[in-house]
């Protein structure tokens, strides 16, 4: 799944490689994965789908982990 988000990041869905966003500004990749224990961090690393809602939130759906809703912002995650 490619997406690019109305801030202008460029969202990768990988198979099994969690999520790549990428800032064409600074040029720099931040990668999101699954960990074990971490709520803020994807459900699942095969991610299939990446949207974007009128709210900002990006709606990332995986394979064997549901939906990730959230917010995410500069290199880290905050999931709401």
């Amino acid at each position: 799944a490619i997406y690019e988000g109305r801030a202008g990041m460029l969202w990768i869905g990988t198979f099994g490689g969690g999520v790549s966003k990428y800032s064409r500004v600074a040029a720099k990749f931040a990668l999101y994965r699954h960990r074990a224990n971490d709520p803020n961090s994807l459900n699942d690393d095969l991610v299939f789908a990446i949207c974007e809602d009128q709210d900002g939130a990006l709606w990332i759906g995986t394979f064997q982990g549901g939906l990730n809703i959230g917010v995410w912002t500069k290199w880290f995650d905050i999931m709401i």
